[in-house]
Parts: C-alpha cells; structure tokens; sequence
C-alpha cells in the first residue's frame, strides 16, 4: 500500500523545538531543507568523506594553527592586486 505524501509525517527542528508535520503542511523553504538533508545524508552513506584517510601538509597545518590563534592571513584586496584582478 503507497502513502501519499499527505501521511507522510516528519520532523521539522526549528530554532527551540521540534515539531510533527505532515509533508503537505511544510513551507516550501521546510521542503527544500528536508530535501537537502536527505540527498545529503544519502550521498554521505554512499561515497562516506572523501578526504578521509588524506593528511594535510605541514603548511596548510601552520596556516590553520595560525588561523586559529586569531592571525590573519593575505587580504582579499592584496590576493586580487598580485593577481592582476580588480578590486
């Protein structure tokens, strides 16, 4: 027997609570997060973390240490000017 869409029932996490709708009762912007989440999830299982297993090299190491710390890196407007980008 196929349910229609109307019994389908999920739940929708909000900012402080949790609530039960039915697919029909979701604002389209629910729908496409609901969406989103699945083909997320599903592709997740399917093909797990790509970088898994991978090492960052040293320099990217030091570069998010650095980040972390609260250093900053190359200006945006600096990257640009040595590229020969407008700004």
């Amino acid at each position: 027997m196929a349910l229609t869409l109307e019994r389908q029932i999920v739940m929708i996490q909000g900012k402080d609570n949790i609530t039960m709708k039915t697919v029909a009762q979701l604002t389209v912007h629910q729908l496409v997060d609901l969406i989103e989440s699945v083909i997320e999830r599903k592709l997740f299982e399917l093909f797990g973390d790509p970088d898994h297993g991978l090492e960052l090299k040293a320099r990217l190491r030091r570069s998010l240490s650095a980040v972390k710390r609260g250093e900053r890196g190359i200006p945006a407007k600096q990257v640009a000017k040595d590229l020969g980008l407008k700004w």
